[in-house]
């Protein structure tokens, strides 16, 4: 019982981040927990993945179709390549403003400026370094955000908490 309750609790935190996310799509005022932009690193990362599987499915369906002596054609191969890279490319496109404006949120949390995003980003264009730059910037959003009030807005631990009863 306390497992479903727990696991009910994770998948209510996972839902309202991603909501929070969605409704803050172009805000990139105030601060952004570690579960928000976690969760919803989580939930890009499942749906790109999963439109690759899909993809990946209907291209090889294709391809045998394609290969068999019954029918040889590489168009149908062609055509679901090219809509499983358009589906791709269109939800990363979607959903790229509510992620960057996420990550600048959370920068904001860990009392930094939004500027160092774009400082990941073109370090991260160095060959090997980049890779580096991604790892640092791992590092960096998994840390605990300044407790307490800081010069990007009110700590959003202590905002969504209920305060103590005097």
């Amino acid at each position: 019982m306390d497992f479903e309750k727990a696991a009910g609790t994770r998948l209510k935190k996972f839902g309202e981040a991603v909501r929070t996310c969605l409704k803050k799509y172009t805000d990139d005022r105030g601060r952004a927990r570690r579960s928000e932009y976690w969760y919803f690193v989580l939930l890009n990362a499942l749906v790109l993945l999963t439109i690759l599987v899909v993809c990946g499915i209907v291209i090889g369906v294709a391809y045998l179709l394609a290969s068999s002596e019954m029918m040889y054609d590489d168009t149908v191969v062609e055509a679901a390549f090219t809509v499983g890279a358009v589906v791709y490319v269109l939800y990363a496109l979607a959903v790229a403003v509510p992620f960057l404006a996420v990550s600048v949120r959370r920068l904001h949390d860990l009392n930094a400026s939004g500027c160092y995003l774009l400082v990941f980003f073109l370090v991260g264009l160095i060959p090997y370094i980049g890779i580096i730059s991604a790892i640092a910037q791992i590092i960096i959003f998994a840390q605990q955000g300044t407790e307490g009030e800081n010069k990007y807005g009110p700590d959003p631990l202590q905002v969504d908490s209920p305060s103590p009863a005097l």
